[in-house]
């Protein structure tokens, strides 16, 4: 199909904008086929403080996200990224709902992503809907200020941090507030209209990105993975959509309500791509080399082009000697 030239050539088309009335935060407790006594205990006690957690998170916020967790008794506390993934380690003082919205917070990119950093001068917190937020909360003279990894007060950063149901209900509405503010997301509960410009729209097509090597599209599976899997899969369905930028625009691949996502902003090789929410990272962003039947997918951000690595996606320097791997057709 011609989509391709189609989405070059529709720079005036204005994109319709959809915001969800609810928050929907799901997660999926990966566990050991045969589990030892130490893995059921923990598993116990993840799956109470998670259930609890997203308690909050659905109640009080208007995000979404899915969420991969894990039992690592490796990992000293706990631990969590913007991909998603989120570890408790060994410690059962972690294994506490305060720990599991902290880290939670930073599966939502608060000190995950650099769009998050950009936000603080001087240490303090330059969105306006959280300050706003969190002078309702405490008073005129609350101010909410961080680092590049955490931020302050509510950010849950120590179990004595949480004296009363309260505190999880203010982390949850300031986490809320700065996502608006860093992602420039409107609340579901009060969308804003389309601002009025001449300026170029983004613009969007529907197909099939398909690898050259194997015949397989680019899929997501119920659990939010990015892999290849049989184009007949209506999971294989994508939007692209044009973002102008002068004269060479680049693009970002939507399967659902995600978009082909860089964990942790990478931009070392052989990292696999995911899938995450749409944050206007550069790291979510695809510059296409070439034409619809021969095209070459490049990493806005790392420089790096995805190849198709079996049933996975990988970031890479472009090799000649394997080519077909990072070639990729429309359909």
């Amino acid at each position: 199909m011609h989509f391709y030239k189609s989405i070059i050539l529709s720079l005036s088309i204005i994109t319709c904008f959809i915001s969800n009335a609810l928050a929907v935060v799901q997660y999926t407790l990966h566990k050991s086929a045969n589990p030892n006594d130490d893995e059921r205990d923990a598993y116990a006690r993840i799956t109470q403080v998670m259930d609890e957690a997203l308690y909050y998170y659905n109640t009080y916020t208007t995000l979404n996200k899915f969420i991969n967790v894990y039992y690592s008794s490796g990992v000293p506390t706990a631990e969590a990224s913007s991909n998603g993934d989120l570890r408790f380690g060994k410690d059962r003082n972690y294994m506490f709902v305060g720990t599991a919205m902290h880290e939670i917070a930073h599966t939502m990119g608060m000190g995950t992503t650099n769009e998050y950093r950009s936000m603080f001068v001087n240490g303090v917190f330059q969105g306006q809907k959280a300050q706003a937020l969190l002078r309702e909360i405490d008073g005129p003279n609350a101010v909410l200020k961080g680092d590049s990894q955490h931020f302050w007060p509510y950010g849950l950063n120590y179990r004595s941090e949480v004296k009363s149901k309260q505190d999880l209900i203010n982390n949850a509405r300031i986490v809320d507030a700065m996502y608006q503010d860093i992602f420039n997301k409107s609340s579901a509960s009060a969308p804003q209209p389309a601002p009025q410009t001449n300026a170029p729209q983004e613009s969007s097509q529907q197909g099939r990105i398909k690898s050259l090597a194997n015949g397989r599209c680019m899929g997501i599976t119920n659990t939010n993975t990015l892999e290849l899997m049989d184009c007949g899969n209506p999971a294989t369905l994508v939007k692209v959509y044009t973002i102008p930028t002068g004269n060479n625009p680049v693009y970002r691949i939507e399967l659902g309500s995600r978009v082909v996502d860089i964990p942790n902003e990478s931009t070392a090789a052989g990292v696999k791509a995911s899938t995450w929410q749409y944050n206007n990272g550069a790291h979510q962003k695809y510059i296409f080399e070439g034409s619809p039947s021969s095209l070459l997918l490049k990493n806005s951000k790392s420089g790096l082009y995805l190849q198709a690595v079996g049933n996975d996606i990988i970031q890479n320097p472009l090799s000649n000697n394997n080519r077909a791997s990072f070639t990729w057709q429309m359909v």
